[in-house]
């Protein structure tokens, strides 16, 4: 809101925290509206995120603590040195889902990407790596 607007707005602050404390119960006891079910929309919205695998090539965010990060970008590093593959990565605090529902029970994919920049980020890190090949 205050991003946003730059001041206070009561309407729009009561309008959100109603948005968002109705949608947490919706989803929490799987309350229905309709033929709109609140856990089964989000096991749909799980199971259609798309992960793109285009010519070998695997384009996903992960979510995870720092230490596992750690552990995984050297495992990466040390496949990388082998030969196996070659990565880019790109590390963000928040994402952003883009959704296009056809119809919202049966037929919709939603993208994710880093909020600032993820795929087109951790793909420079690759071009680099491939110029130097």
């Amino acid at each position: 809101m205050l991003v946003k607007y730059g001041k206070w707005k009561t309407n729009y602050f009561t309008t959100a925290f109603l948005k968002t404390f109705l949608g947490k119960i919706f989803f929490r006891f799987n309350l229905s509206l309709k033929d709109f079910k609140g856990r089964e929309y989000l096991s749909q919205l799980i199971s259609n995120a798309d992960t793109l695998v285009i010519d070998g090539r695997i384009n996903t965010i992960i979510s995870g603590k720092m230490d596992k990060r750690i552990q995984l970008l050297s495992f990466l590093t040390e496949q990388e040195k082998n030969g196996s593959l070659i990565y880019g990565h790109h590390i963000s605090k928040e994402s952003v889902m883009t959704c296009y529902i056809e119809n919202r029970n049966d037929k919709h994919i939603h993208f994710v990407d880093g909020a600032d920049g993820g795929y087109t980020e951790a793909a420079k890190e690759i071009k680099m790596k491939l110029k130097q090949l």
